[in-house]
């Protein structure tokens, strides 16, 4: 049951957002979209300066102890549970293998490499450049430890790339691959080609199965569930696949489900501390099923087949200037890891709205952080913009799957999930465009017990996002390596500002068994 008072916890926290009026630590704002507080959605494309040189055939056996940051993650820190980030991201693997490995798969004598470096970390994969003699290079992916499901992973964007490419986009060609770690490397990879151009700066539609990593991540990799794939029946499959991500969370509450104090330690307050019951959960993920089939859009167009980038921002288009137009071309389009078929994004109110943004009028008032913050937001929201608007204009059949009214299937705690039933019970009609009546039904006094604690939760979220600009982190604690110890420290800060907000001994006590910047164990969260 959630507490309807105002959070202690929130309460001290803003507070001590007050006292601590400090401007934030510049994070980078191409950090990736986090499908979940523990899932691996920031990316790094500046060049990395490690490097070892590939050795010659004959002095391979000095590749016996290489560089350790070719194996470690270099790119940026977290603040809460650092180690453990890392040590999902360490994969080592035989440099020298892969030096082979790629010299074959171009058709090159390995003693042509003369160069192995880090170029980049991505959320899902450690880039590395291979340079060959005369001056060619191939680019190596290797996936880390915590990418599910590996062997999917590889072998569908492979596949994705490969069928992109034979329908005229700009993708990268692939050299060779290795879904599995039994070769030569002792790692999964993808060699590719690299392309010269410069950044303009993954749900992967999936024949089957399915890659998206809810459906794989920790313990849900265990269950034999239906995650593709579409074989016969496209449209008709394509209308199960929302009901298949709710049984697979069901099948995975049903055996590993345990009762658990939710994930973000900010909200627990409202839940008075207590572990929250699987049972409820399922009780909504069964409402969903009930509901699902109606909600999906009966319009054969949109059931048109579609691949859909999963994160088309600047930094995954790589342009080059041609002299003949006197402008960029389009040279590639990078990380195709996770594409899905498409789905409109509700987490913004306004992604239908076809309103161009305006930058703030007293834009010049504002600091420097907070002025390149909002010209920012305003160019992302501009990138959206047009992208709707030329979608509409040359594109109607994606336009309409963006515009369709479905409700997508929440994860984490049950509350959002049960205001999202009950939000499409209220709109029913519209969604389904009547006939039959809905399936649930929710009582006045229910819903009062629902809406009125989740809007004490999106203060509690608000407030912990103004937090975390002030410490001046990313999603899931990421900042970069030379922040690192100013944001620490701007935690430890807030923490005793918090502390010395709190009225009593039992606050305080709280406030330290659930601070959001403490390192936690996520072992029974995966």
């Amino acid at each position: 049951m959630l507490d309807a008072k105002s959070s202690l916890a929130t309460s001290c926290l803003r507070n001590a957002r007050l006292i601590f009026d400090l401007p934030a630590v510049p994070v980078s704002l191409y950090l990736g979209r986090p499908h979940s507080s523990r899932s691996f959605h920031f990316y790094s494309l500046s060049p990395i300066a490690t490097a070892t040189r590939c050795p010659q055939r004959h002095a391979f056996s000095i590749v016996a102890h290489p560089p350790s940051d070719l194996f470690q993650y270099t790119s940026g820190r977290w603040i809460v549970n650092d180690k453990l980030r890392h040590a999902e991201r360490r994969r080592e693997f035989n440099v020298d293998g892969l030096c082979r490995l790629a010299a074959e798969s171009v058709k090159r004598n390995p003693d042509d490499i003369e160069r192995l470096g880090k170029l980049a970390e991505g959320g899902f994969n450690r880039v590395f450049l291979i340079t060959m003699r005369g001056g060619f290079r191939i680019v190596a992916r290797i996936p880390y430890p915590a990418t599910t499901p590996k062997y999917f992973a590889v072998a569908s964007e492979v596949a994705t790339l490969t069928f992109l490419r034979s329908v005229g986009l700009p993708t990268l060609e692939v050299c060779g691959y290795s879904p599995t770690p039994d070769n030569a490397a002792g790692t999964e990879y993808i060699f590719m080609q690299c392309v010269q151009g410069i950044a303009l700066k993954d749900k992967r539609f999936c024949v089957g199965p399915e890659t998206s990593l809810p459906l794989w991540f920790g313990r849900r990799s265990q269950l034999d569930v239906d995650r593709g794939p579409l074989t016969d029946k496209y449209r008709r499959q394509c209308r199960s696949s929302p009901c298949k991500r709710s049984q697979k969370e069901r099948a995975y509450l049903q055996r590993f489900g345990r009762p658990l104090l939710p994930f973000q330690r900010v909200r627990r307050e409202a839940y008075k501390h207590l572990e929250q019951q699987p049972s409820d959960h399922i009780e909504n993920l069964d409402r969903y099923l009930r509901v699902a089939s109606s909600l999906i859009a009966k319009d054969p167009a949109l059931d048109h087949f579609c691949i859909r980038h999963p994160d088309l921002q600047p930094s995954n288009i790589i342009v080059s200037w041609s002299p003949d137009s006197n402008s960029y071309v389009v040279v590639s389009l990078i990380d195709w890891h996770h594409n899905c078929d498409p789905t409109p994004n509700y987490d913004d109110p306004g992604w239908q709205s076809m309103t161009p943004p305006l930058l703030p009028e007293k834009l010049d008032d504002l600091n420097e952080t907070q002025r390149r913050k909002e010209i920012e937001l305003y160019r992302s929201r501009l990138v959206h913009y047009h992208y709707v608007k030329y979608t509409y204009k040359y594109n109607i059949i994606h336009y309409a799957i963006m515009t369709a009214p479905w409700v997508n299937p929440w994860e984490g705690e049950t509350l959002a999930l049960k205001v999202a039933l009950i939000q499409a019970t209220e709109n029913w009609e519209t969604l389904t465009g009547g006939g039959a009546p809905c399936p649930v039904v929710f009582d006045a006094e229910d819903v009062r017990k629902t809406m009125r604690p989740d809007e004490i939760l999106r203060e509690a979220d608000a407030t912990l996002g103004a937090c975390q600009n002030i410490i001046g982190h990313g999603p899931e604690g990421w900042v970069s390596t030379q922040h690192y110890e100013e944001a620490m420290a701007r935690g430890k800060q807030m923490g005793a500002a918090a502390l010395a907000a709190a009225t009593s001994a039992e606050e305080q006590a709280e406030i330290v068994g659930h601070w959001p910047w403490d390192d936690m164990n996520e072992d029974d969260y995966i």
